[in-house]
């Protein structure tokens, strides 16, 4: 039987030979539970009712980095609440769908005053967005083209798009 359980559930401490557990393991497992990205993900400890609640993390909206509290957000009831932030981590629900430029958390589903499940869709990672962009004029186009023979009008286009997506994504800001 597991001595201990680390923050994320995983157990460890088991009594050497137990289940062919080796001493080095509970090692190994300690230093992947202090790994484990937690930033931006539900805190169960906060999260009851309608309220869900959620770690705090660190951002770089302004170029240098802030930590931002935990804290909680509360929920419509009977739907599906996205649950995002902005690059300055500021965190908002809404029943509508991610917003364009914010950073997805967590699809909440809510029914009879109650949690009933819970998605995460925080992004692998996140950078810092880029400010001073502004949205190219004309045409984007977003199909493959032979470096080869490329017109500079096709590249540009290929760029335009590229730009585009970026800034409604927030990695660029105007």
């Amino acid at each position: 039987m597991p001595a201990s359980t680390t923050g994320k559930g995983l157990q460890y401490g088991w009594t050497l030979g137990e289940n062919g557990w080796k001493a080095g393991m509970d090692e190994n497992a300690l230093r992947l539970d202090a790994m484990a990205h937690e930033q931006w993900a539900q805190n169960r400890a906060t999260t009851a009712g309608l309220t869900y609640g959620y770690f705090g993390g660190v951002t770089m909206d302004t170029g240098a980095p802030v930590r931002v509290a935990n804290g909680t957000v509360a929920l419509a009831n009977n739907t599906v609440n996205y649950v995002e932030r902005t690059a300055a981590g500021v965190v908002s629900a809404n029943a509508a769908g991610f917003t364009a430029g914010r950073l997805p958390m967590a699809k909440v589903t809510t029914a009879a005053g109650a949690i009933t499940a819970v998605e995460d869709w925080r992004p692998a990672f996140s950078l810092a967005p880029l400010t001073g962009w502004t949205a190219a004029t004309g045409t984007a186009t977003r199909t493959g083209f032979d470096t080869a023979t490329a017109t500079l009008a096709q590249v540009a286009e290929a760029v335009k798009a590229i730009i585009d997506d970026l800034l409604a994504r927030g990695v660029l800001r105007p």
